[in-house]
């Protein structure tokens, strides 16, 4: 459209280019690393699925939508932040730990305010 300001690259789009780029490599191997590029796949298509999330509860907010409210694991949202900001800490050469507790109750709660 004219008119349309190109998009700031967000860190999830340097993200999937990052991965697609180490993609390629591994299947430029001799010979090609077929595992380790089927996980870099595997990484970009879970960052295209957050970024379409993220995108549906901003619509949302726009849309003046009520919230939705489902149950939301503690252990899921951490996995979730980590995964956004492996880039970044492998980036930065720093090292991501988690040590999840297996007996969080989920919380209906969390979820609201979080799509708001």
């Amino acid at each position: 459209r004219r008119g349309r300001r190109r998009r700031p690259d967000t860190g999830s789009r340097a993200c999937r280019r990052s991965n697609a780029g180490a993609c390629l490599r591994w299947l430029a191997h001799e010979p090609p690393v077929l595992e380790e590029a089927r996980q870099t796949v595997h990484h970009i298509l879970d960052d295209g699925n957050r970024a379409s999330e993220v995108i549906e509860r901003v619509r949302a907010l726009v849309r003046r939508s009520p919230p939705r409210t489902t149950s939301l694991s503690i252990n899921d949202t951490v996995l979730e932040v980590m995964a956004l900001v492996r880039g970044e800490a492998r980036s930065a050469r720093v090292t991501l730990e988690s040590q999840l507790a297996d007996d969080l109750p989920a919380s209906p709660a969390i979820e609201s305010s979080r799509s708001r």
